[in-house]
């Protein structure tokens, strides 16, 4: 059982490769939702990329990679886009501790299921077109998050938003921390 101070990392085969840390068993979804990540990697004009995703949420960041081969650096750019997703809203000084992978286990898992897997590829095929006609990484992530996604629906939808999903989940989160200090 995962225990609530691991924050799981689910990169793609290709991408476990390539960091030398194939993920070999698949865990459940961590306990806390801002502690489960998946990733993948893609090339474009010979510039390798990795597109990290919250788990549940599957609101991303394009992340620029260089020597993503050494075990070090791979741990450093999962902190730089966990915290590029925070900092997106404006959410990252509440949660820097928490998230950080310095203070956490990280634990290796394979893709949490079939609809994450695919929705990272289809998160792939449209960062390429964005970037064919010239949007900077920065804004490709600004759009994915946009894009509705079939395998986040609630509530008897058939889409839902990533950044809907995040900033609802964020929230969430932000409250339960709180009720629980007020509890203490």
């Amino acid at each position: 059982m995962t225990e609530v101070s691991d924050l799981i990392f689910r990169p793609t085969q290709n991408l476990g490769k390539r960091i030398k840390n194939v993920p070999q068993i698949s865990l459940a979804p961590a306990d806390h939702p801002l502690l489960d990540w998946s990733a993948t990697e893609f090339v474009f004009e010979r510039r390798r990329y990795v597109i990290l995703a919250n788990t549940l949420s599957l609101y991303c960041t394009v992340i620029p990679i260089i020597g993503v081969n050494f075990p070090k650096t791979w741990k450093d750019w999962l902190h730089e886009g966990i915290k590029n997703v925070l900092d997106s809203i404006d959410r990252y000084s509440d949660f820097a501790e928490f998230v950080s992978p310095e203070h956490r286990n990280i634990r290796i898992s394979k893709s949490l299921n079939r609809s994450i897997t695919s929705s990272l590829s289809m998160y792939v095929s449209h960062a390429r077109i964005y970037m064919q006609n010239g949007v900077e990484s920065e804004q490709i992530a600004h759009q994915l998050n946009g894009t509705p996604m079939s395998a986040i629906a609630q509530d008897g939808e058939d889409y839902g938003i990533p950044k809907i999903c995040f900033e609802t989940m964020v929230t969430g989160c932000l409250r339960s921390s709180v009720s629980m200090a007020i509890s203490s």
